[in-house]
């Protein structure tokens, strides 16, 4: 199952999501304490609403449509060899995204305080991180602006 963190107030995205959810194992869940600056509330909350039967949870980021398919087999497959760790794409020793995190880890994400980050709930559990060796930069890039979109060929 995908879940996709919406705004509460982005009907667009909320509609277009469902439309994909008549074909695809998709939906929305709005973040009511949405900040700007912070995505930590929004995986919060999008790890609230996974099936808590699952071995861990792939968490991408929604300006990332460059992500290649190879990527994501190479970090389930690293998952697959071991289901506590969380895994890493890594790119010449640059951390990226998308990253995994495994099932026993999921409540204590949850329950992270809301003035931390992510990056400090990787540095607090820097001991489990595995990471997933890739051989190009897509994990590294995110698009923020239409020039950046225009740099950067999607990858479907």
């Amino acid at each position: 199952m995908t879940i996709v963190v919406v705004h509460p107030d982005d009907d667009h995205l909320i509609r277009h999501v469902r439309e994909l959810s008549i074909d695809y194992p998709v939906r929305s869940v709005s973040n009511d304490s949405f900040k700007p600056e912070g995505m930590l509330t929004s995986i919060q909350y999008g790890l609230r609403a996974i099936d808590h039967l699952s071995s861990g949870v792939l968490i991408a980021l929604g300006d990332q449509p460059q992500i290649e398919g190879e990527t994501i087999r190479r970090i389930l497959h690293s998952h697959q060899k071991n289901l506590s760790s969380i895994i890493i794409p890594s790119f010449y020793m640059q951390r990226g995204h998308p990253w995994l995190i495994p099932a026993n880890l999921i409540s204590r994400f949850i329950d992270f305080q809301p003035h931390l980050t992510p990056r400090d709930f990787l540095e607090l559990h820097k001991d489990e991180i595995e990471y997933a060796i890739i051989e190009n930069d897509s994990i590294l890039k995110d698009i923020d602006t239409p020039n950046d979109y225009r740099s950067l060929k999607p990858i479907i």
